[in-house]
């Protein structure tokens, strides 16, 4: 069985890495957003075959910003 915790990123070991369904019950934020930010580039992390691994260290940083409260801000239509 892989230790996926083991998985090399950029050919250094990731000791302090979190799975998606981890990372999602402690910081109470979905799999599917934690994912878009990894593929997006705002968090650092690798993909261990079906198994998303987070760096721990960038998804402390991310969530220690400050995010702007209120409702989303609305899209632009375009208008024929």
């Amino acid at each position: 069985m892989v230790n996926h915790r083991q998985a090399v990123y950029h050919g250094d070991t990731m000791p302090n890495v979190l799975t998606t369904v981890e990372a999602s019950q402690r910081y109470h934020v979905s799999t599917r957003y934690l994912r878009r930010l990894m593929e997006q580039g705002t968090l650092r992390g690798r993909r261990s075959g079906v198994i998303w691994l987070i760096d721990e260290l960038s998804l402390k940083a991310f969530f220690a910003k400050p995010r702007p409260r209120g409702p989303k801000p609305k899209r632009l239509r375009k208008r024929d």
